[in-house]
C-alpha cells in the first residue's frame, strides 16, 4: 500500500516538502546525572511535547498546542531499548537520528527551552513525569506502525487515568491512512501507484496544510527543582555494535535541511 508520508524534520515556507530519513527511537548509552527542570509549583500548568519522528520545530502542529495554556512546556525524546540494533535501525540511519536530535535540542535552546533525553520503555517512563512535572496535557505525532500503535494506546490509558490530556495529530503521513482506506472501494488499499494516485484525487476537500512556524520564543521547562536521570544524545560509537562513523555524507536535522532547501 503507498502511503504519502511527511518526513520526520523539515519544511518550507514555500515549498513545503520533507527530506530526511524517518527516525526511530533508540536505547541510550550508560546514563549520568545532568540537571533536569521540574515544576516547583502544583499551581502551574505544563505539558509534555513527546517528540518521535517529527524532529522539527516547523510544521508541527503537536507543538503549537503544547504550548497552548500552559507555563512549561517539557520537550522530550525517549531513547527507547526496543530499537537499539544494528540489525534494524543501520548506522547510517542512527547517525541520521543523533544528528537531528543535537540540532533540534538547538534550535529549542535558541527558543529559550532544551530537548530533554531520557531512556526507557516509554510505557515505564511517562506516568511518573506525568506527576513529577504536574502535567496537564500531552502531545505528540500520530503514528501508524504496530509497534507504536501498541505503546501509543497503552501511553493514551495510563495519561487518561492520570488526568492528563492526550492530543495525537496526524503530521508524520500528509493523510491519515485510516481515512484513505475508508474511501478505497470495497476497503481495499490500492497495489500500484495509479490507483494510489486517483485515490488522493479524492482527497482534495482535505488538502493538507502546513502548520503555522512556531514561535519565535517557546514555554520554558520547569524551574530547577532536582536532578534526574537524562542522557545527552549519544555519539554513534557509543551504542553498542555501531561503528565510530557512518559512512553517509548526508547529515540530519532540520537546519540543515532547511538550508539545502534554500539554494
Amino acid at each position: 500500500m503507498y502511503f504519502v508520508q511527511r518526513w520526520p524534520g523539515y519544511t518550507h515556507a514555500r515549498h513545503r516538502h520533507h527530506y530526511a530519513v524517518r527516525s526511530v527511537g533508540i536505547s541510550a548509552p550508560r546514563p549520568r546525572l545532568i540537571p533536569c527542570f521540574c515544576s516547583q509549583s502544583t499551581m502551574k500548568k505544563a505539558s509534555i511535547l513527546w517528540f518521535r519522528k517529527g524532529l522539527r520545530l516547523h510544521d508541527n502542529p503537536a507543538l503549537l498546542e503544547a504550548i497552548k495554556e500552559v507555563d512549561h512546556v517539557y520537550p522530550i525524546f525517549i531513547l527507547d531499548p526496543h530499537f537499539i540494533s544494528p540489525d534494524r535501525v543501520g548506522a547510517n540511519r542512527m547517525q541520521f537520528l543523533l544528528e537531528s536530535l543535537a540540532d533540534l535540542n538547538a534550535s529549542l535552546e535558541a527558543r529559550g527551552s532544551q530537548l530533554l533525553v531520557l531512556r526507557g520503555n516509554p510505557i515505564d517512563t511517562l506516568p511518573s513525569l506525568f506527576v513529577t512535572w504536574n502535567v496537564t496535557k500531552i502531545c505528540f505525532e500520530h503514528d501508524t506502525e504496530p509497534y507504536a500503535v501498541v505503546r501509543d494506546g497503552k501511553v493514551r490509558e495510563l495519561a487518561t487515568s492520570a488526568g492528563v490530556s492526550v492530543y495525537t495529530p496526524v503530521s508524520h503521513t500528509l493523510y491519515d491512512p485510516a481515512l484513505l482506506l475508508k474511501r478505497c472501494s470495497n476497503g481495499k488499499p490500492p497495489l500500484t501507484m495509479k490507483a494510489f494516485e486517483k485515490l488522493i484525487d479524492t482527497m482534495k476537500d482535505l488538502w493538507p496544510t502546513p502548520a503555522p512556524d512556531p514561535p519565535p520564543s517557546l514555554p520554558p521547562v520547569g524551574q530547577l527543582k532536582e536532578a534526574c536521570l537524562a542522557v545527552p544524545v549519544p555519539a554513534l560509537g557509543s551504542l553498542p555494535g555501531y561503528p565510530e562513523r557512518a559512512s553517509t555524507p548526508f547529515r540530519g536535522g532540520e537546519s540543515v535541511a532547511l538550508a539545502r532547501m534554500a539554494k
